[in-house]
């Protein structure tokens, strides 16, 4: 145990130690506060109606609100005010058209224009406008080259990450601002380019001052493409920079100083200023409901108020400064606020709970543009919906921390995973084309992972572009693996180190992902979706180098065996190798009651088909058989705007009705959930012909026989994997139809424990025959492990 541990237990101790009446009154005050800060903004807002905006280019010009609304009425003036005081006016203006049909019409454009230009003055519009599409620039002279007198790209003492996506226009801004007025810490800048355009990208490759560069073929989002840039930093201290903030001088000292000077202080932010010298943030406080209030906002920041350094619930990333080691102890950003928003939020509230201050440094200032990135809605990311989902799952976590002011005992640490390399060892490379989330497929993977590792294997997490260690870390402990010694590898990297004795390829077609990488190669199919026919014939003869398939259940190896014939292509071995379950060691628990449901929100494919048990549940509820019944819909949240739409389409069709949505919740409150619930419900492939699209039917389903585990009652749609695993009438039941589903739950819901017992107990001894043990044996088989 380090000296920091003992000072994180004493710390911890000290706050769960207050009196509740102490935090009742602090809490208290901070209401009064947050009330009074709201009405500050609501009239600072309200006074820029008329007072004059100035101009970020050109002589300063007292433009009233009337005159700023005049132009954006009139497209000819506002593209010459445009054309005149930014730097790319041309193509502002003729983006005006494409503008105003994203914005939903002229009148939305012109309200989002007016806001941004009374913030910011006329220039603030260019946020509105998609970045240009760059072409090949003509030749120029080459820039004479910037050295700054701090930059120490070999002993830094701090590291600057900042993050791009297709905009290398701001970036450029951001990256000149940092060489010209950061002084007085070694300092090193890690740019990471987040999946950008090539034409952005290639800005980079000649930048006339010094950077550490990361190049990602994929968005990896805010928050895990932040986390990839402090696995790459070198120095002790990190900070997180937005592109669109430009920095002024004698920033960063102060930041250092105020977190080296006190051990007890997790992170730090400064005074963020809009572009026209208005105050932006002086910290930031969280109400009861997860609501931010910007300290200031809108105000003058010179003011006495605003120029005191102290403690804030949160500051935001786009400018903070932290100690690296307690950024990897919290595990960095979480993975369940992607593509964004709250993930600032979240982090402060980790180190918060560790025991950890997070202060405004008033002596520090930046400037922010705000939003360049996310606001522009050609990404594709439609983040409408995002905030308030976000702020939902935020306040599921910390709800009774923002209503108490007392945390919860911090979770036990999860040491970062460190990558273990030994020659004389056999090798083992696990690729997966698709993201790392808390999904079956990705838990499949890594327990095969833990498996080999187990065996002696050096083994390799292969994916497309790089994820951090804080990311699998992170995944680990969410499914409970030990994956100490994994090593995590871009396709790149393993293609250039040499062939694997054993090459695992996941992948949801019959042709592989990739061609085969090892001295023996399996491709493990979780379901021979259709592809495209281009694709088909690309890949089709990499199958040919794979000497056998594996897969999860029986059901998926008929739906091969049936692709292969139907393509006339010769059949591979195939090996059914079913999924692990953790048992519960615990005995049945008494008093069981309510339904739980548990797995992943999207639409399509094989939906778990949230959206029809809501509508089961209200059949339930109308005929009066469901008193005091409340069903629990656990899963995690996809990042797509159509998975997100059905998650939030589900939260509204469930309103007025008992049920509670627990998104990305922890292992422990999904075993719990498993554990009191008396029922679980499975409806993938509901309504689904198998014959036509076995496709849209449940591949295998580990959640019904997880429950089974705790002697939870299965009742399970009648196709698929879970037909074959449950026992229709012997350790649960199976259903055709929603008023099928309805009937069957009010069935077992009328019978007594004493009634439900003998089929609890068959659930569980079936559930026995899918245990880790009987996995690890079945793999070591198949593998000669």
């Amino acid at each position: 145990m380090t000296t920091r541990d003992d000072d994180f237990a004493r710390w911890q101790a000290e706050a769960a130690a207050v009196p509740a009446d102490v935090l009742a009154h602090r809490h208290a005050k901070k209401l009064e506060n947050l009330a009074q800060l709201r009405e500050q903004a609501r009239a600072a807002r309200a006074a820029l109606a008329d007072a004059p905006v100035v101009l970020p280019a050109g002589p300063v010009r007292d433009w009233s609100a009337r005159r700023v609304l005049g132009l954006i009425t009139s497209p000819m003036r506002l593209g010459r005010a445009v054309e005149r005081h930014t730097r790319t006016g041309r193509h502002t203006v003729a983006s005006i058209p494409q503008i105003v049909r994203r914005e939903g019409g002229a009148r939305p454009a012109a309200r989002k224009a007016l806001g941004l230009a009374l913030r910011d003055g006329p220039g603030g519009v260019r946020v509105l406008v998609p970045p240009p599409v760059l072409r090949a620039p003509a030749p120029q002279p080459t820039p004479a080259p910037i050295t700054p007198a701090w930059y120490d790209d070999q002993a830094p003492e701090v590291s600057v990450v900042v993050l791009n996506w297709n905009r290398s226009d701001v970036t450029l801004e951001c990256l000149h601002s940092l060489w010209e007025h950061t002084a007085g810490h070694r300092y090193e800048i890690v740019l990471v380019d987040n999946g950008s355009r090539d034409s952005d990208r290639a800005r980079f490759a000649s930048l006339p001052g010094p950077c550490r560069t990361v190049l990602l073929d994929i968005n990896r989002y805010f928050g895990e493409g932040n986390n990839i840039g402090v696995d790459r930093a070198k120095a002790p201290l990190v900070v997180l920079m937005n592109n669109d903030v430009t920095v002024t001088p004698g920033w960063l000292e102060p930041l250092v100083s105020t977190l080296q000077d006190s051990p007890g202080c997790g992170l730090v932010g400064p005074k963020f200023i809009y572009p026209n010298g208005l105050l932006q943030e002086a910290g930031g406080l969280l109400d009861e409901n997860a609501h931010s209030v910007q300290v200031g906002k809108y105000q003058d920041p010179t003011l006495p108020e605003f120029n005191q350094s102290g403690p804030v619930d949160y500051v935001s990333a786009a400018c903070c400064l932290f100690r690296k080691e307690d950024f990897e102890r919290v595990l960095g950003f979480d993975m369940r606020y992607e593509p964004a928003y709250y993930e600032d939020a979240d982090l402060c509230l980790k180190l918060n709970q560790l025991g950890l201050s997070v202060v405004y440094v008033s002596e520090s200032t930046v400037v922010h543009h705000e939003s360049v990135t996310t606001s522009d809605t050609s990404h594709g990311l439609e983040l409408n919906n995002i905030s308030e989902l976000n702020r939902m799952k935020f306040l599921g976590r910390w709800g009774d921390y923002l209503r108490t002011g007392r945390h919860e005992s911090a979770p036990a640490r999860s040491p970062l995973i460190q990558c273990s390399i030994q020659d004389d060892r056999p090798t083992v490379g696990l690729y997966t084309p698709f993201e790392l989330t808390p999904g079956g497929g990705e838990r499949y993977l890594l327990t095969v992972a833990m498996e080999a590792l187990a065996h002696g294997r050096q083994v390799h997490l292969v994916t497309p572009a790089p994820y951090s260690r804080v990311r699998l870390t992170a995944l680990a402990a969410m499914f409970g693996l030990d994956l100490d010694g994994l090593c995590l590898t871009p396709l790149d990297e393993a293609e250039r180190r040499g062939p694997f004795d054993e090459w695992i390829a996941l992948s949801n077609q019959l042709v592989p992902p990739v061609r085969s990488m090892g001295l023996r190669n399996t491709l493990l199919c979780q379901f021979p979706f259709r592809s495209g026919v281009e694709q088909w014939r690309a890949r089709l003869h990499w199958l040919a180098e794979y000497q056998q398939i594996a897969v999860y259940s029986p059901f998926t190896a008929d739906a091969v065996r049936a692709r292969l014939a139907e393509a006339n292509v010769a059949p591979l071995p195939i090996t059914v190798l079913t999924p692990p379950v953790d048992l519960a060691a615990d005995p049945i628990r008494p008093g069981k009651a309510g339904i739980v449901s548990v797995g992943r929100f999207f639409s399509g494919d094989h939906s778990k088909r949230q959206d029809l048990q809501i509508e089961a549940f209200r059949h339930l509820v109308e005929s009066g058989r469901a008193d005091g019944v409340t069903l629990h819909l656990v899963g995690s949240s996809a990042t797509r705007p159509i998975h997100r739409q059905f998650l939030i389409d589900c939260i509204d069709a469930a309103e007025g009705l008992a049920v509670q949505f627990h998104v990305d919740a922890p292992l422990s409150e999904v075993t719990e959930l498993y554990a009191a619930s008396s029922i679980y419900w499975h409806s993938s492939g509901l309504g689904v012909d198998p014959t036509v699209e076995p496709e849209r039917c449940e591949h295998f389903g580990i959640a019904p026989i997880e429950a089974m585990a705790h002697g939870t009652i299965p009742v399970v749609v009648n196709n698929g994997g879970p037909a074959a695993t449950v026992r229709d009438g012997i350790d649960g039941y199976h259903y055709d139809s929603v008023e099928g589903l309805a009937a069957r739950t009010a069935e077992l819901l009328s019978r007594t424990e004493d009634e439900l017992r003998p089929m609890r107990e068959m659930a569980r001894s079936r559930a026995q025959q899918f245990s880790r043990e009987a996995f690890g044996e079945a793999l070591a088989s198949t593998f000669d492990w």
